[in-house]
Order: C-alpha cells, then sequence, then structure tokens
C-alpha cells in the first residue's frame, strides 16, 4: 500500500508537466491560427481598399472631364469598353459592357427627349446628345433624370446633381469615411427634393434633401434600396428590389407613417401616378405583374411568361410597357397598361434595354451590338 502511493507521488509531477505541455501547445495553435485568420482579413482588407480605390479613381477621373464634346465623326473608346459612334448616314453605337445599374435602367430618356443616359457600369454614366447624335458627357454614378430633364442626379461616392442645359455641376453631398456607397437617387416631382439611399446590409440610410438650398434634412436609418415619390411630393415610399417589406414617409419631416408588406414579386420599374405610385415586377419569371406600393396590392397580373428583371420599361406617363422575353430573338412585347391589352411585338434581338420616347410614339433599344434602334409603335417598324 505504501509503495503505492509512492508511485503515485512519483507520478503526479509527470503528469503535470505533460498538463502544461498541453496546455501550452495548445496556446501556440491557438495563437497561429489567430495569426492566420487575421492575416487573411487583412489581406481581404487591402484588397477591398484597392478596389474601392481603384473605382474612385476612375470616378474622380470621369468628374474632372465632364461635357467634353467629341471631336466630329470620330469613334471615342474609354474605358472599360464604351464606344460612341456619330458619323453621319450611321446609327449610333454604344457598345455597353456590364448593363449593371439595374433596376435603374442601363438606357433612360429625359422628359424633353433631347438626351438619352447609358448606365452602363455600377458607377458610371453616359449622357448621349440625341439632337446631335454625340456623347454629351460622362457622369460618376448611377443617373436619373429631373422631372423637367435639365438635371441629372448622380449616385456612386457622392451624390452630385448636374445641370445638364448649363453644363456644370449644382450641388455635391458626401458620405462620411468608411460609409458604404450611394445606391440610388431620385427627385421628387416638382424637383425640389431628392432621396438617395445608402445601401449595405445592416447599414441601411435614407437621405432626404432639399435641392434648392443643398441642405440635408434628414438621414433615416432604414432597411431600403431604393425610393419613389408619390405624385403630389407629399409622402415618398421606400423599398427593395426583391421581396422584402416597404415603408411610407412623410417627404417633409422624414416620420414614418406606415409600414408595408412585400407585394410578392421582385420590382422593377416604378411611376408616380396621378392613382399613386406603381410598380411593374416579376414573379419567378412566370408573369408581370401590376402593383399598387400605396397599398402593397397586386392590381393585375398580365400575360407575358418569361419576361425578366431589368428587362421591362414604363412610358412616363404610364400607359405604355414593354416586356422583354430572354429568348435569343429579344422579343418585345407591346402593353396598353389602363386597358390591360397587348398592342403589338417587336424582334429587337438581345440586348440592353429600351425606353419610350416622351410621346410615347418611339421605342428606343439598345442591342447587344450597340446599335440604338428606333421603332415606330404605330406600325410597329423601324422608321
Amino acid at each position: 500500500m505504501i509503495g503505492r502511493e509512492q508511485a503515485l507521488d512519483q507520478e503526479l509531477p509527470e503528469r503535470r508537466r505533460d498538463h502544461r505541455r498541453e496546455g501550452l501547445r495548445s496556446l501556440i495553435i491557438l495563437i497561429l491560427l489567430g495569426a492566420v485568420f487575421a492575416s487573411v482579413f487583412v489581406l481581404m482588407y487591402s484588397h477591398a481598399e484597392r478596389d474601392r480605390e481603384r473605382i474612385r479613381q476612375a470616378a474622380d477621373k470621369a468628374e474632372r472631364i465632364p461635357f467634353r464634346p467629341p471631336p466630329p465623326d470620330s469613334i471615342l473608346v474609354f474605358e472599360p469598353a464604351v464606344k460612341f459612334l456619330s458619323q453621319r448616314g450611321k446609327p449610333l453605337r454604344c457598345e455597353v459592357a456590364g448593363g449593371g445599374g439595374l433596376p435603374l435602367k442601363p438606357i433612360d430618356i429625359d422628359s424633353r427627349g433631347k438626351f438619352l443616359i447609358v448606365n452602363d457600369a455600377p458607377f458610371r454614366t453616359v449622357v448621349i446628345d440625341l439632337e446631335k447624335r454625340v456623347e454629351a458627357c460622362r457622369l460618376p454614378g448611377k443617373g436619373s433624370f429631373s422631372p423637367d430633364g435639365t438635371r441629372i442626379v448622380s449616385a456612386g461616392f457622392d451624390l452630385i446633381i448636374w445641370d445638364l442645359v448649363a453644363a456644370k455641376r449644382l450641388a455635391v453631398w458626401k458620405r462620411a469615411q468608411g460609409e458604404p456607397w450611394f445606391h440610388s437617387a431620385t427627385f421628387s416631382p416638382d424637383g425640389n427634393y431628392v432621396t438617395a439611399v445608402i445601401h449595405e446590409p445592416g447599414q441601411s440610410e435614407v437621405w432626404l434633401l432639399d435641392v434648392n438650398n443643398s441642405h440635408l434634412m434628414d438621414r433615416i436609418r432604414h432597411p431600403a434600396s431604393y425610393t419613389v415619390f408619390a405624385k403630389d411630393g407629399a409622402v415618398f415610399y421606400s423599398y427593395y428590389f426583391g421581396l422584402a417589406p416597404m415603408a411610407c414617409w412623410d417627404a417633409r419631416t422624414g416620420k414614418l407613417l406606415k409600414e408595408l408588406p412585400p407585394l410578392g414579386m421582385v420590382l422593377d420599374t416604378v411611376r408616380s401616378l396621378p392613382e399613386g405610385p406603381r410598380v411593374l415586377g416579376s414573379h419567378a419569371g412566370k408573369y408581370v405583374a401590376l402593383g399598387d406600393i400605396a397599398t402593397s396590392k397586386i392590381l393585375h397580373r398580365f400575360d407575358a411568361e418569361g419576361s425578366v428583371v431589368g428587362r421591362l420599361s414604363w412610358s412616363g406617363d404610364g400607359k405604355l410597357a414593354a416586356f422583354r422575353s430572354p429568348a435569343p430573338s429579344g422579343e418585345v412585347t407591346i402593353w396598353n397598361i389602363p386597358d390591360r391589352k397587348k398592342l403589338g411585338m417587336l424582334e429587337i434581338g438581345d440586348g440592353w434595354g429600351c425606353a419610350f420616347t416622351p410621346d410615347g410614339k418611339s421605342l428606343l433599344a439598345l442591342d447587344k451590338n450597340g446599335v440604338l434602334q428606333q421603332w415606330d409603335l404605330a406600325s410597329m417598324t423601324k422608321p
């Protein structure tokens, strides 16, 4: 018995040393793993910062050379792969890389029918003078026209208001260092206010701005991707691109008035109509639907199976809409929205987007070859 106790007394220090060695080994392993994870994080962060800096430099470069008219009868080439051909007697060509900026349409026309914008990349907008058939300017960010068509608000690293008539920058709102980029921006119906969205998971804000006084009225912490004003401009609605709840806000105070359930479809194109804010969207590619944002109700489902988000186009007065098929033939069906009637079909080929002229008589379509086609809607042919 005494011998066993002596043996245990001799083994106890060795066991303690073994435990210490095991603990030390585990600590070293944890330290090494922590160092590996820290290195990976630093590497990912440095790559992200380099990407942000590269895009920022590109945006700054674009900002330094706005409203530079191209030489006559020339081909302009600038990164990333956008070309404009303005030779007489030939179609205007816009070779667009990416087609980003959805659901802001890849192309859009101002209310006067003088300018066309191409949101060809997430952080650049190209403005085309349709009368002169030349490039008017390049702007950083995703662009959107004012109701009168004389200004553009571009959302990117900064929020900038541009005057197309005077060819100058009117106002700039800068985000704080480290904040996400501006995701979208929208003018109020009278053009006096702008709502802009800084969107990132867990860090979304809606900015309410007075354009005339360059005043930031409010910053609303709320999940959102896009906004749309009611026709009278008294309220605006915030919503996601996808299936998510919406909200209604007072456009002067930024007060939350009510929250709305999701419409049950992917939202695509929004219009502020006298009867209320309306949206066209699709549900799993099975149908296109007309929805009322104010009541969060589906008003009508159109027989347009296969239409895809980002390829729906709506006239400014809300009367006509174009639904594009994802098929290579690029079939586009023209609908009368108030009457719920199909007017005809065009085969414009595969491409990025289309837009109605302000008078509703023509449809401009940008195909994948960069040709800007014009279709007469009365005869459903190219004029």
